[in-house]
């Protein structure tokens, strides 16, 4: 199952260093690194499946007044290669695309459940979706009209 992808990776050479031996400890040892807000966000962030912009994942992992905000932080994730820019052209409100490798999505899933704001994320995320298909259907909506206009 692609959930249990992490148990297949656990045994890894004997006298290497711990963060050495296995995939799961490699991703735990980059996650204790991390600042709490940098943890809280990219646990936030698995929620997407699919690429995201940067207002997505300002919206979707918003943090409380006085923290550091979600644009910095998703900086400081792709300095560290736990977060990459996207490869192709994607139509995002801000010109920007950013997803997780799919290893470090269902390691950040995992620790997503542990945060007690779990299903507030998954509800933003949702919205946030919403959201994105509603604009979407308008602008082909808007295209439709003005192609029917020209004929």
């Amino acid at each position: 199952r692609p959930e249990d992808w992490l148990a297949l990776l656990t045994r890894g050479r004997r006298g290497a260093q711990p963060r050495h031996q296995s995939l799961r400890a490699a991703i735990d040892w980059s996650h204790e690194l991390l600042d709490e807000t940098e943890r809280r966000v990219l646990a936030s962030l698995a929620v997407f499946d699919t690429p995201f912009s940067l207002t997505s994942a300002a919206v979707v992992a918003a943090q409380p007044p006085g923290s550091a905000s979600v644009e910095d932080v998703v900086l400081r994730l792709v300095d560290k290669s736990l977060l990459r820019p996207c490869p192709q052209a994607f139509d995002s409100d801000d010109g920007t695309c950013y997803q997780l490798f799919h290893a470090l999505r269902l390691y950040a899933l995992e620790r997503l459940e542990d945060l007690p704001e779990a299903a507030t994320v998954r509800a933003r995320h949702a919205q946030e979706a919403q959201r994105r298909v509603s604009r979407q259907a308008i602008v082909l909506v808007e295209g439709l009209h003005k192609h029917t206009a020209v004929m």
